[in-house]
């Protein structure tokens, strides 16, 4: 297959992965009515690794030390970036999430830069800050406050922002299949033994609860992580941020509709400013017509 066409289909795929996390919101906020943060954690992290463990056993049989090492440092990442996003979610709206979280866009090119000591491109830096600008434009308060769970999300941003460069540098070097089981399975891990420690007991969990963890557990992670996996093989980790964060207007638009969050100009016209950030990417990918001049 031709670079050209892996790089549209990576692209797509991307922004498949951030539809499902914007509906994943909806499935969050059902699981976490009866069941807290980490236990969410646990079998969110642990039921998509077995699942993948089971389709991908033959593959997972052959691991190496290299992928296990890999694995276990993206999948601690992601425990941590978690812990900010689960709990900072029961501390804030779900619309007013899925418009924080895309504020890892424009940390993204800088800790990429950091980590490869490759310059972002002017553009790259553009979209992340236009990006954030949407970000603000939705989240803040009149007053310029913040609440607890608006921080704790941020505070996911800045890990996820490292994840993800990670990931990228990390795919192209690796069997993504058993290295996604590995990075579940460190997650998910992780999330139990802190569950055992800081978390109650669980007790009454609801039928909607118990669906919106099916959901995280298939969809929002076993399927998502597993296709940005694979398409980040094929883009770098800034352009891979910038298409995920439309996660932020699908998680708008089913906030909206599905629980009724409240939604007026301010949030018009952020969900405009990230579109406009994504397709400020594409113009000069387009213009160059370079494959992976994504670089």
């Amino acid at each position: 297959m031709q670079t050209k066409t892996k790089t549209k289909l990576a692209d797509l795929a991307l922004i498949t992965v951030a539809l499902i996390w914007g509906v994943g919101f909806i499935a969050s906020k059902a699981a976490l009515v009866t069941i807290t943060p980490l236990w969410v954690m646990t079998f969110r992290f642990l039921g998509s690794g077995i699942l993948l463990l089971i389709l991908f056993l033959k593959r997972v049989r052959w691991l190496d030390r290299r992928t296990v090492l890999m694995g276990m440092v993206v999948g601690s990442f992601m425990f941590a970036g978690m812990v900010f996003q689960t709990i900072g979610l029961d501390h804030t709206t779900a619309s007013n999430q899925a418009f924080l979280i895309p504020s890892y866009v424009v940390l993204v090119p800088f800790v990429s830069w950091m980590m490869t000591r490759t310059r972002p491109r002017a553009l790259d830096v553009a979209a992340a800050l236009l990006t954030f600008v949407g970000v603000a434009v939705i989240s803040l308060k009149p007053d310029f406050s913040m609440n607890l769970g608006d921080a704790l999300t941020l505070a996911f941003a800045v890990v996820y922002s490292f994840q993800i460069v990670f990931l990228g540098l990390f795919v192209k070097e690796t069997d993504v299949m058993s290295f996604t089981v590995v990075q579940m399975l460190t997650a998910g891990a992780l999330s139990l033994f802190a569950a055992l420690i800081f978390a109650p007991p669980l007790a009454g969990v609801s039928v909607s609860s118990a669906l919106g963890i099916v959901y995280l557990v298939v969809f929002n992670t076993a399927v998502a992580f597993l296709i940005q996996n694979i398409a980040q093989q094929y883009t770098t980790s800034t352009h891979a941020s910038l298409l995920i964060s439309l996660e932020s207007v699908f998680g708008l638009i089913v906030s909206v509709i599905f629980l009724h969050d409240p939604f007026g100009p301010r949030m018009a016209l952020g969900c405009g400013l990230v579109f406009a950030a994504v397709l400020l990417s594409k113009l000069e990918l387009k213009k160059e017509k370079e494959p992976l001049s994504l670089k």
